[in-house]
């Protein structure tokens, strides 16, 4: 019966509770709430900024350095371009030179009329290097040891070894067959004149290879100032509404946080009068449970006067001092014996009466019987049993008063609590709304400040018709995500509500599939009951409340186990008397 019990108790527990959501529908419900496609405006009258979407002096400022972080390493990557190329033009110049001086050396040994002139050299000025303003220059006098030191002594390579060998190697010289000279110098001069030819095109062309690619350079990073400078501007744009939101942010910071501290205080002050009343309701729960404890144990009480005095002669006189009433001891003065007398006098005569009209309803004539001396023919253990049944009978409606008495007050004090929460309530709601009002305004505020964006003419539907355009004023700037996002809401809430409606169908189903099991249930249970009765008619004759026989019966077992506790002590107090006996007449003699 127990584990019965259990699981039916078990089972009440999962039953909803009518008018409370399930959370997971709560949870389901604010989701939709929120994702439901119905896109609020800021500029609304009744518009509330979410919680996640609300800007504060910490927001807004950490924005403002990131957008500054942003611009700053927007020109500091592109100085450092700046800085590359300008290396490059610096390189550019140096192997210039060099080339310059190969070529010179080539054009005096060939012929002036074979002379192609170099690209000229790229000029380094004094704005290509800013920072030299800021460097200090220090010029030593150079020594003879430094000059010494800086003199570099040139080995001889194996064209300066050919020009010793081959003489008239400069200038119009260097196409004359003069006497004296042979076949093979002539044929060594013309193929040194070749070589060097072939070196003056190819150092021409080292050197306009590297002009060319340091002109690409320039017209790279030149094409991406103009981008930068694009980027540039409309980041210092846009720190102009950041700058401007912060100001607003900073003023309407210490109001705002002064009404967000009174909510605050006042919805703590509500969810303590809320915790004082779940208290209360706790208390009064408890008390409760142990009234029903200590009424329980008023009927086992009850139940063990009727036990053992049921069936005496002297059950009405036991009975009735078992059921008088407590009365609780009065304040006594020592200025007021005399009323004390005539009161105690007075409840004495009062309790003759009673005693005078209790009549022992088994003898032949009525028999005026004293509550406070035992009747001759009552058994005195029964009698003395009754009193201290009573007492505890007493005990237990006197806790159950207290008990009462401590309800009634704490549904007093819920009373005064519940009044307490309305009003707090009402103040919660009144500054709620105090704090919405200035955030709203503080919203507007926002709303007003000017900001600069970019549109493509694409990016225009505020078309009319073909010939006529609406106002750019009263149109509204929308971003092509969200509003990508809201049509893709409404194929999803569409999609949403098909699911929705075929839950809805397979839940309809499900509950006639229910009602018809629980209306088979039910027959079966009227059957089942019939069967019952029938059966105990047959077993008992009439029918029975089985709880009512299984407490019988317990009863007689717990009676039957009495008897035998009797019947065991009996035998061992006789077999103890006996060895007291023989133990007796053993040591007297």
């Amino acid at each position: 019966m127990g584990s019965i019990d259990y699981k039916w108790e078990k089972f009440n527990q999962l039953k909803p509770i009518p008018g409370v959501n399930h959370p997971d529908d709560e949870q389901m419900l604010a989701e939709a709430m929120e994702t439901i496609g119905d896109y609020k405006l800021k500029s609304a009258e009744d518009y509330k900024v979410p919680r996640h979407l609300r800007e504060s002096t910490v927001k807004k400022y950490k924005q403002l350095l990131n957008m500054r972080q942003k611009q700053y390493n927007l020109r500091h990557n592109f100085n450092i371009k700046v800085h590359k190329v300008r290396r490059k033009k610096v390189r550019l110049r140096d192997s210039l030179i060099v080339l310059h001086d190969q070529l010179d050396a080539i054009h005096r040994e060939i012929p002036e009329n074979l002379h192609i002139d170099g690209p000229a050299l790229v000029e380094l000025f004094e704005y290509d290097f800013p920072e030299k303003n800021l460097e200090l220059i220090i010029n030593p006098e150079p020594t003879k040891e430094s000059e010494q030191r800086c003199k570099i002594i040139s080995k001889l390579t194996d064209d300066g070894l050919e020009k010793e060998v081959l003489p008239c190697l400069e200038g119009e010289d260097f196409l004359d067959e003069g006497e004296g000279i042979s076949s093979w110098e002539t044929e060594a001069k013309d193929i040194r004149l070749k070589r060097k030819i072939f070196e003056q095109t190819d150092t021409i062309r080292k050197m306009d290879n590297k002009i060319k690619s340091y002109d690409n350079a320039v017209e790279s990073i030149y094409n991406m100032r103009l981008q930068v400078a694009v980027d540039a501007t409309f980041l210092d744009l846009h720190l102009l509404p950041l700058n401007q939101e912060l100001l607003i942010l900073k003023k309407s910071e210490a109001v705002e946080d002064i009404y967000t501290e009174n909510v605050h205080s006042i919805m703590e002050e509500m969810l303590d009068m809320q915790d004082l009343t779940t208290d209360q309701n706790n208390k009064i729960d408890a008390r409760k449970r142990e009234i029903e404890t200590l009424e329980e144990k008023g009927k086992q009480i009850q139940q063990r006067f009727l036990a053992a005095a049921s069936d005496n002669k002297f059950y009405d006189f036991l009975r009735r001092i078992f059921k008088k009433k407590y009365k609780p001891p009065k304040a006594r003065d020592p200025n007021d014996s005399e009323s004390d007398s005539d009161s105690s006098s007075s409840s004495s005569s009062d309790d003759d009466d009673e005693d005078a009209g209790s009549i022992d309803s088994r003898e032949v004539g009525p028999i005026r019987l004293d509550d406070s001396v035992c009747p001759k023919g009552c058994d005195q253990a029964l009698y003395d049993l009754t009193f201290q049944l009573r007492s505890e009978r007493h005990a237990v409606e006197l806790e159950i008063k207290e008990h009462n008495r401590v309800i009634e007050q704490t549904k007093k004090d819920m009373e005064q609590t519940s009044k307490k929460l309305k009003s707090i309530e009402l103040n919660l709601k009144q500054s709620q709304d105090a704090l919405e009002k200035f955030q709203r305004e503080k919203q507007q505020k926002l709303n007003q400040v000017v900001c600069t964006l970019v549109l493509k003419l694409h990016q225009l539907q505020h078309l009319l018709t073909d010939a006529c355009v609406n106002n750019v004023k009263d149109t509204l700037i929308f971003s092509k995500s969200t509003l990508s996002k809201l049509y893709r809401r409404v194929g999803q809430l569409q999609m949403e509500t098909l699911q929705q409606k075929d839950k809805h169908k397979l839940n309809v189903n499900h509950l006639a599939r229910m009602k018809t099991d629980c209306k088979t249930m039910e027959n079966r249970i009227y059957r089942l009951n019939n069967t019952i009765a029938e059966s105990m008619k047959k077993k008992f004759g009439k029918v029975v409340d089985l709880d009512e026989v299984q407490e019988a019966l317990i009863k007689k077992l717990i009676f039957d186990l009495r008897m035998s506790m009797l019947d065991i002590s009996t035998m061992f107090e006789d077999e103890l008397h006996m060895w007291k006996v023989n133990y007796y007449f053993i040591s007297n003699s």
